[in-house]
């Protein structure tokens, strides 16, 4: 699977247990957000590629900053570098882990 697969695949579960835990259904929650329920289940499936507006909308939402929103890496235990590996990470602004 490619790697920007399973992270829409990530994102979308997060999305779909936060949801559910806040007790909202796909039709309440779009309702809420301003976004179609059916856009909500594309994204959740993994299948959809939301805007940031969009995500800000579903952060929003869930009473979360983006931040939280956004799965990482750390349950899989490796290191996701925001550059090229030939570059210097002192060069760059941003590393996440």
């Amino acid at each position: 699977m490619a790697a920007f697969d399973e992270y829409s695949n990530r994102l979308g579960a997060r999305i779909r247990t936060l949801r559910k835990r806040a007790g909202l259904s796909l039709r309440e929650f779009g309702m809420m957000v301003g976004v179609h329920h059916n856009q909500i289940l594309s994204i959740e499936q993994g299948e959809g590629n939301p805007s940031l507006r969009t995500l800000l909308r579903i952060a929003g939402g869930l009473d979360i900053s983006l931040h939280d929103l956004l799965p990482d890496d750390e349950d899989k235990g490796e290191t996701v570098y925001w550059f090229s590996p030939d570059e210097n990470p002192g060069d760059q602004a941003d590393l996440k882990n």
